[in-house]
């Protein structure tokens, strides 16, 4: 239904990413331009669209454009912190204080050019800076994932800022009524994102050093409990919107997609338990058992499943 409009949005979203490049005098990436494509038509299609007509709409022209410039900045401030190096000091500079910080390097000019941009761009500027102050204090707690001293509580909460906090940047871009349910809704979304994420990548943290919530669990019914606690706080969420019903339901047939995807990676975690529920060692563990491949049929039917679920206890 949505695989045109997936193509445009991606290629569109492509496009951007070249021509901001070619007119900034730098270059990104290959992967960068390959995987913010893919996040620019998601977040648009099935997450701001999808929830912009609960409002009788979908996302214009303009916000769309600031949905594009989002991930030109998360993108080149995730690069900044995992591959390029960057010096802690001049990133809390460019957080908050882009108008005075200058750099020679293209991401750094990148990240200080969007993120000015957005910040102009938004509507209410003191919940928007509130919000990125935290995001950027919970990616800041996440470099403590790769020293072993967390535990697993403190990862899930990361795990819910760092998403949370990015699906809430994300809300500012489009002209939507202001509310904490809203923003609540938003955040709880985002925490499913991540969390999902941490599941799927499991074997790649692991390689890299990365603890998460996983990694980090004792059981395998303790990971399904913290994903299945975050889906439950983004279903109570959306149940307490004042939005017409009807709406409500369509909007959340769309947005179970998300944590139905969630639910594939957490079945693709508990194959490699042992008979007592317990994680195995996971260095141990070979990549093709860690890894959730969605291209399988039986993956893409039990996410599809897992949706149909989902919506189903949303409107009982």
């Amino acid at each position: 239904m949505r695989a045109a409009p997936y193509t445009r949005v991606e290629s569109g979203g492509k496009q951007f990413l070249l021509n901001y490049a070619r007119e900034h005098n730098g270059s990104f990436s290959d992967k960068l331009i390959k995987e913010a494509s893919k996040r620019i038509a998601i977040q648009q299609l099935f997450i701001n669209d999808t929830i912009a007509l609960l409002y009788g709409r979908t996302t214009n022209e303009p916000e769309q454009h600031l949905n594009r410039l989002y991930f030109v900045l998360s993108s080149v401030y995730d690069d900044l912190m995992d591959e390029l190096g960057v010096d802690l000091n001049d990133l809390h500079a460019m957080v908050y204080h882009p108008e005075s910080f200058r750099s020679n390097r293209f991401y750094e000019q990148a990240l200080v050019d969007t993120h000015q941009q957005l910040l102009e761009a938004v509507r209410f500027q003191d919940e928007y800076k509130q919000v990125v102050n935290a995001i950027h204090r919970a990616q800041m707690d996440s470099l403590k994932q790769k020293n072993g001293g967390l535990g697993f509580d403190a990862l899930v909460d990361i795990a819910r800022r760092k998403g949370g906090g990015s699906l809430l940047m994300c809300r500012h871009y489009i002209d939507l009524p202001k509310g904490e349910v809203l923003d609540a809704c938003w955040f709880e979304l985002g925490g499913v994102i991540q969390l999902s994420n941490d599941m799927f990548d499991v074997y790649k943290d692991h390689q890299e050093g990365i603890d998460t919530f996983v990694s980090r669990a004792d059981s395998c019914a303790a990971v399904r409990k913290a994903f299945e606690d975050q889906v439950k706080r983004l279903i109570q969420a959306f149940a307490l919107l004042d939005a017409d019903e009807s709406k409500k339901r369509a909007c959340f047939v769309v947005l179970s997609l998300i944590p139905a995807l969630g639910y594939v990676a957490l079945r693709q975690v508990e194959s490699v338990c042992d008979r007592d529920g317990r994680l195995p060692d996971l260095k141990k563990v070979e990549r093709k058992r860690l890894i959730t491949d969605m291209e399988k049929w039986g993956n893409i039917r039990y996410w599809l499943e897992s949706s149909y679920l989902l919506s189903a206890q949303f409107n009982r």
